[in-house]
């Protein structure tokens, strides 16, 4: 599975939530991949709608992102953890 990758986004679309981090350019992402072999990773951080000031790491599936500490709308307060 070297060039598949599966992320699930958080949208907050199967809530009905709009406080769930889910905005983020989905197309940069795959021209990056495509273009420069920069495939996403941990790093990417979606941007809350109603409020660009919350994040969340971009975890690859199954990771999930796992509170660590700080504050919840940061991405740094989170980390991509391995469910199992």
């Amino acid at each position: 599975m070297g060039g598949n990758k599966f992320f699930l986004d958080g949208d907050g679309k199967e809530t009905g939530s709009t406080e769930i981090p889910g905005a983020f350019d989905q197309f940069s992402l795959l021209q990056d991949w495509v273009e420069k072999g920069k495939a996403p990773g941990k790093s990417v951080i979606a941007t809350g709608r109603s409020d660009s000031s919350k994040t969340m790491p971009l975890c690859p599936y199954p990771a999930y992102p796992k509170y660590l500490s700080g504050g919840p709308s940061k991405a740094s307060s989170y980390t991509c953890a391995d469910p199992w």
